[in-house]
C-alpha cells in the first residue's frame, strides 16, 4: 500500500513555481522547488470570492496571501466549501493539481481561523522554513565566532587573588592615578600684543610736560599758591587792627 504524501506548508507564490510533474497510475502527481516536492500542501489565506455553477456541479474559492492568488476547486460534492465564504481566513489542506495550464488545489479540508494571531504564526513558520533551506544550500552562512560583535560577549573575568599574589582576606589594591594627574596646570598668560596706537600717545603726553609752555605754566599756577599763602584774609586783617587799637 502506497503511503500518503506529507502535506507541507507553503505560500501562494511557491505554488507557482517550478514544473508541474505529471506521474503514472498510483503514483501523485507533485511541483518541484528548490529540491523541495510538493503534492499536497497546508495554504492559510483569506477568501476574496466565491464562485457556485448553477447546476450545483462546480464550485471554486479564489484565495489570496498577500504573496500571489490561487483558486480552490471542487466537482460534483461541493459541501466542503459550503462553510467558507468571501472575506474568510481559511486554512487549507489539498492537492496541487493543473489544467489549461492553471494551477488549484483540490481541498481536502477547510478550517475557517477566528484568531488572528494564527496568520503571524504562520508567517513566521514560513520564513523559518525558508532560512533552512538556504542555510542547508549553503546560500546562507551563520555567523561565525569571529564574527561574533563584542557586545554579545561575556564580560572579561576579574583574575583570582591567587594571581595577583594576595592573601584570602586581602583586597586588591586600588588603582592610583599618576601624580601628574593631580597636578593643575595653570594656561599660559598671553603676552600683549604690541599697540602702536597707546605708543604714540604716550610718548606726546611725555613730550608735552617737557615742553616750555607747560613749565610755564606750572611755575604761574605754584606763584599764585604761594601768594595766596603769604596774604593774610580779611578776617585775620581785622583782628590785627582791633589789637592794635586797644
Amino acid at each position: 500500500m502506497q503511503e500518503r504524501q506529507v502535506a507541507r506548508k507553503a505560500d501562494i507564490k511557491t505554488l507557482h513555481m517550478g514544473d508541474y510533474i505529471v506521474q503514472e497510475g498510483f503514483n501523485p502527481n507533485y511541483i518541484e522547488v528548490n529540491g523541495e516536492k510538493y503534492s499536497r500542501v497546508v495554504v492559510l489565506a483569506v477568501v476574496i470570492d466565491k464562485f457556485v455553477s448553477e447546476d450545483g456541479n462546480y464550485a471554486a474559492l479564489t484565495l489570496d496571501d498577500g504573496t500571489d492568488t490561487i483558486r480552490l476547486k471542487a466537482f460534483q460534492d461541493l459541501r466542503i466549501l459550503d462553510k467558507a465564504e468571501k472575506g474568510d481566513v481559511v486554512d487549507v489542506v489539498g492537492k496541487i493539481r493543473e489544467y489549461n495550464e492553471e494551477r488549484y488545489i483540490q481541498p481536502e479540508t477547510i478550517a475557517k481561523i477566528e484568531n488572528p494571531n494564527y496568520e503571524v504564526l504562520r508567517k513566521l513558520e514560513l520564513s523559518k522554513l525558508s532560512i533552512a533551506k538556504k542555510a542547508s544550500s549553503g546560500s546562507v552562512s551563520l555567523p561565525s565566532e569571529a564574527q561574533t560583535p563584542e557586545y554579545s560577549k561575556s564580560p572579561p573575568v576579574s583574575e583570582p587573588k591567587e594571581v595577583l599574589g594576595l592573601e584570602e582576606n586581602e583586597e586588591p589594591p586600588e588603582a592610583q592615578l599618576p601624580e601628574e594627574a593631580d597636578e593643575i596646570q595653570e594656561p599660559a598668560k598671553k603676552e600683549a600684543l604690541p599697540n602702536p596706537e597707546q605708543d604714540i600717545m604716550i610718548s606726546r603726553a611725555s613730550d608735552l610736560e617737557k615742553s616750555p609752555a607747560t613749565e610755564f605754566v606750572a611755575s604761574e599756577t605754584q606763584k599764585q599758591g604761594n601768594s595766596t599763602e603769604k596774604e593774610p584774609s580779611p578776617e585775620k586783617k581785622a583782628q590785627a587792627t582791633q589789637k592794635k587799637l586797644v
